[in-house]
């Protein structure tokens, strides 16, 4: 888990994305997160609403508000 235990969507490196941390939810989100990622990888739009779980997020502004936290809740 990510330390706000929201996913981490994006390029950790040149030419090195990853898709990280959906927990359960990850299944039903796979195909709109695949192509986010194939979007990131060609150079197309993407998808500007997931850049706030973007890996260097918790460099830049820190954690996101929302998450499960201490009710250490899985899925």
């Amino acid at each position: 888990m990510s330390p706000d235990w929201q996913p981490v969507i994006g390029e950790i490196a040149p030419g090195v994305f990853v898709d990280a941390g959906t927990s359960g939810h990850g299944f039903k989100l796979a195909p709109a997160l695949g192509a986010h990622i194939a979007d990131l990888l060609t150079g197309a739009d993407a998808d500007r609403g997931l850049e706030q779980f973007h890996p260097r997020r918790f460099e830049r502004s820190g954690a996101l508000d929302a998450g499960f936290g201490e009710a250490r809740i899985l899925g």
